[in-house]
């Protein structure tokens, strides 16, 4: 496919087997054939997996997986040793009934990693999320790209010291949840300046303020996709793009950016089966590309004729600026049906703050205001 690549990750399952999410990632130092035990095992103890479950077979996990019939064999051979698993001829391979008559792990490498019982796609969610922050915690350098960087050489610290005691004592913060959707006033602030210098026509009531990119994104990945749809993303991307969708049980699509933006062909999207694009096209992260206009209507028209959803990343909608980008996704005709505007304040302020916001599609204001509310 020109532009578009399979992120690998696999959903297999059997007539009589519940579903199986497993993932691997070439770029971490585990070998893949360790990753996809591992995995099954967690599935396992976590009670995802009952017992008697059938597994995928050799070749079909290997080719939903794109990895070799060799790695998923020495996988399951890895399972058959510590018992998890169990071989039965000519039938494939099962998870082992006497896990349940020992009621104790088989192999010191087993053990409990999920609450008994719960669904994979929570397994997966907790998996992805301990990653991240395993990840954060251990030193390793995070490329941080959903955030800007705000010039404040030229603002006295103690401004901000002011504004922060003015908020303090400002009746807002007495004000119950019953605008979670954020402050009325600010909300009309923010319409009127993006109808002023982003063409967006919006009312208030579409717009819910978060606490910054990372919320907005999951809430629009929450309530537009189920698990294992298709997502087409960017390349390259945010990281923490990538790792909520792998949280979610999602499949990435990379499209590949050139000096047009993002590649985009709408018969490539549907083959992949993409129900949804994020994509930063007024100016690309981390290549500060825009998007062709050519594109941007091409996947609008892919989006409305497809009952597809686009996620727009514009951090620096509300920025004044001397040449202003080409007009966004959302401000473009029916892209109020089926777009997710996603904008905020980080090169404004400073990144601390925690603030941005997101425009909801035509029909779906309440229910993402009801999200933002759950969300807390």
């Amino acid at each position: 496919m020109d532009g578009l690549r399979i992120q690998p990750g696999a959903r297999a399952m059997t007539k009589t087997s519940p579903a199986l999410f497993v993932q691997v990632r070439r770029d971490k130092e585990k070998p893949l054939f360790r990753q996809i035990a591992d995995q099954i095992r967690n599935h396992v103890t976590g009670g995802v997996l009952p017992v008697g479950s059938r597994l995928p077979g050799v070749r079909s996990l290997a080719g939903t997986l794109s990895v070799s019939e060799d790695t998923v064999s020495q996988a399951y051979a890895t399972l058959l040793e510590e018992a998890v698993i169990e071989a039965r001829p000519r039938s494939g391979y099962f998870i082992a009934k006497k896990l349940a008559l020992t009621g104790s792990t088989p192999h010191p490498s087993v053990y409990q990693k999920f609450p008994a019982g719960m669904p994979a796609r929570n397994a997966l969610m907790i998996e992805e999320a301990r990653r991240f922050f395993e990840r954060t915690r251990s030193g390793e350098p995070v490329l941080e790209l959903l955030r800007g960087a705000p010039a404040l050489e030229g603002v006295e610290q103690k401004q901000w010291i002011a504004e922060a005691a003015r908020f303090a004592r400002s009746p807002w913060l007495q004000q119950t949840g019953a605008q979670s959707q954020g402050d009325l006033r600010l909300r009309r602030i923010i319409a009127a300046r993006l109808r002023e210098l982003r063409g967006i026509a919006c009312e208030a009531e579409s717009i819910v303020v978060t606490t910054g990119m990372r919320q907005s994104l999951a809430l629009a990945l929450q309530l537009v996709l189920t698990q294992g749809e298709a997502v087409l993303l960017e390349s390259p991307s945010a990281p923490e793009v990538s790792a909520q969708l792998f949280a979610r049980g999602l499949r990435a699509v990379w499209g590949r950016v050139d000096g047009q933006g993002l590649v985009f062909d709408a018969d490539e999207a549907r083959k992949a089966g993409c129900r949804c694009a994020i994509v930063s096209d007024a100016s690309q992260m981390p290549l500060s590309i825009a998007m062709a206009r050519s594109r941007k209507k091409g996947m609008l028209i892919w989006a409305r004729t497809s009952g597809a959803v686009i996620i727009e990343n514009d951090e620096g909608a509300l920025l004044s600026r001397a040449d202003p980008p080409e007009m966004p996704l959302r401000a473009a005709p029916f892209g109020e049906e089926c777009v997710v505007y996603c904008g905020g304040f980080d090169q404004i302020v400073p990144p601390a703050c925690a603030i941005a916001f997101l425009i909801a599609p035509k029909g779906l204001e309440q229910a993402f205001a009801g999200a933002a509310m759950l969300s807390g």
